[in-house]
């Protein structure tokens, strides 16, 4: 579903990188909903056998409203993706309403690269792009893995395009 097909590129230009964000945020939410559901199933066992059914029921709503939040968090991954082409930056995002936004590389005046140390460990970051085509004037593609090498992707196509 993301990602940029081949019958969209403009003759001559070709995909050089696509990238989703990074999956541990998807990871993170799959903890949590392991660990919801280990909090609720102690809580069950720990229940008196004279409980009424409905204390049970009721128990099975964050069960529900935790899955919800995962199955939430993985479609909003799934429907991300940033595409680098020879010739542009495009960024895909949606799945009801979808939001296509794209930089072409003559445009860029600058890119940045942002990392905490935690981002550094894992290889993620954030690319800020600077443009005198986006209406905002900057653009932060959020939490991508291999950031390094998208950077220095980016940089090299701003250096040959000038």
């Amino acid at each position: 579903m993301a990602g940029l097909s081949s019958k969209h590129l403009s003759e001559g230009e070709e995909i050089l990188a696509e990238v989703r964000k990074f999956f541990g945020k998807v990871v993170y939410a799959i903890i949590l909903y392991v660990i919801l559901i280990a909090v609720l199933t102690a809580i069950v066992i720990l229940l008196p056998a004279n409980t009424p059914r409905y204390v049970g029921l009721i128990l099975l709503i964050p069960a529900v409203l935790g899955l919800i939040y995962l199955l939430v968090k993985y479609v909003n991954w799934k429907v991300y993706s940033l595409t680098v082409t020879n010739r542009r930056l495009v960024e895909a995002n949606g799945l009801l309403k979808r939001t296509v936004r794209e930089v072409p590389i003559n445009k860029i005046q600058t890119v940045n690269l942002n990392q905490n140390i935690f981002e550094r460990m894992f290889k993620v970051g954030d690319i800020e792009i600077s443009s005198g085509a986006l209406r905002d004037g900057t653009l932060i593609y959020t939490s991508l893995p291999h950031c390094e090498t998208i950077f220095h992707l980016i940089s090299q196509l701003i250096d040959e395009s000038r």
